[in-house]
């Protein structure tokens, strides 16, 4: 198979935080003093290597050393949570997946893990996990309004248990609707929670009443439909052959009957269509909106949607130089290694290779060692990520797998001339804990 990731227009600004290197080496250390991941040379070395902090100082390249760290910290934490939530054996059981969940949300409802039958801390290293966010949860809220704490917790409960239904679906090998995957894709690309913490790194939270207005909405949602998306077209080989259906790639080409080709260009086609929701809705805020507000408020809508500008285009420039997905070196896929997983690592993560699921024809990539985890002895191979607006092709042929992998070079997107996709309203997450709190 030979897909081709068409090259995006993410015409928005873009930076770099010049303490990104101390900032790396912050969020290094905080998720192993943890327990989050194994502490280990081997496992430093390949944490290191994934530039968590350079994501946090592309993502946020304005905030203050101080809470440029808080915001590293939630990257890490995002990569633990979904190497836990994703790509475990284990999270494709809803029941175990609500478990986890249950787990997790607890430091942030302020009430006592909820216990089940399936022991996931056993394996999946839970409780570490759940302090370290307790840790980094009660270093995020001084400074922050009552109103904003309580939009947090919604939108991180809503993160964490969108995985309930993501487990069902690939349980049941049925693929979401096109409307349902995206109204879904919202949540779990936990971009709403970021686009959160993008006023606790500008120290100015935006009122609620701005938050809900349907201009300022629709921003934060074509953002958040950005990121998702182009997450998707870059993830899509490695899905493909990870038989996750979670993708916006495998749904279109599901419904619409169209090959892996043409489904990513349409994708493609949506991402070009919601930069120009997120423009046209800035524009109409600022005219119309923007003129009545308070200084300080002003100020604090103005530097949100700067923000979410920089997340959209920092998380994709990231994207090519971590090598969670390439080689930084050769541009070329990370080498199949026992790095993170090497029988000399008692804390290294497990595998969910061919032999725990024999409808998985190649490793799954790179993940967040967790201490407390099994080994498997998989090897993992990385399918790269393309670079946005790079003019040059790279071919990918990761080392170990069986089966050849996609291919992957640029190719420059047709004209987003194609229906567009309508707004599609949030809906409720599978499964919420009973709380007053909310």
């Amino acid at each position: 198979m030979d897909l081709a990731v068409p090259r995006l227009r993410l015409d928005l600004p873009s930076g770099l935080h010049p303490h990104e290197d101390r900032t790396q080496q912050h969020t290094q250390a905080w998720v192993q003093e943890m327990g989050m991941i194994a502490n280990s040379p081997k496992v430093r070395e390949v944490c290191d290597s994934f530039l968590l902090g350079r994501l946090a100082a592309r993502v946020c390249p304005h905030a203050s050393v101080g809470r440029l760290y808080v915001l590293a910290d939630w990257t890490s934490a995002y990569f633990v949570l979904d190497d836990v939530l994703d790509d475990t054996v284990e999270a494709r059981d809803p029941e175990v997946a609500t478990e986890i969940a249950d787990q997790f949300i607890a430091p942030f409802l302020g009430t006592a893990p909820r216990t089940g039958p399936h022991r996931v801390g056993d394996v999946l290293a839970v409780p570490r996990i759940r302090e370290g966010l307790a840790d980094l949860w009660a270093r995020t809220r001084p400074g922050m309004t009552a109103a904003w704490t309580n939009r947090l917790v919604h939108d991180m409960t809503d993160y964490l248990y969108s995985h309930v239904r993501q487990s069902e679906i690939n349980s049941s090998e049925t693929p979401f609707d096109e409307d349902a995957y995206c109204a879904h894709r919202l949540l779990t690309s936990a971009m709403y929670v970021s686009a959160d913490l993008i006023e606790v790194a500008t120290a100015r939270p935006v009122p609620e009443h701005l938050i809900r207005n349907p201009d300022v909405a629709t921003i934060r949602e074509a953002a958040s439909h950005v990121v998702a998306w182009v997450n998707d077209l870059y993830s899509a080989p490695k899905e493909i052959r990870l038989n996750d259906l979670c993708n916006y790639v495998v749904v279109l080409t599901s419904k619409l009957d169209v090959s892996l080709q043409e489904a990513a260009d349409l994708v493609a086609q949506r991402v070009d269509v919601q930069v120009g929701r997120f423009l046209a809705a800035e524009s109409r805020a600022e005219a119309v909106r923007y003129p009545h507000l308070q200084p300080d408020d002003r100020q604090a809508l103005t530097e949100m949607v700067e923000g979410l500008k920089t997340w959209m285009t920092g998380n994709a420039l990231w994207a090519e130089e971590t090598a969670r997905y390439t080689d930084r070196a050769t541009r070329r896929p990370a080498p199949c290694s026992t790095s993170p997983h090497s029988s000399d690592d008692p804390g290294s993560n497990r595998g969910t290779g061919p032999a725990q699921n024999p409808r998985r024809p190649c490793p799954a990539p790179p993940r967040m060692p967790h201490d407390g985890q099994r080994v498997t002895g998989q090897c993992r191979s990385t399918p790269a990520r393309a670079k946005p607006q790079a003019p040059r092709a790279h071919r990918v042929e990761p080392a170990g797998s069986r089966v050849p992998p996609p291919r992957i070079r640029h190719r420059a997107p047709p004209a987003a001339t194609g229906p567009t996709h309508p707004a599609s309203p949030l809906h409720p997450p599978h499964r919420r804990p009973e709380s007053g709190q909310l």
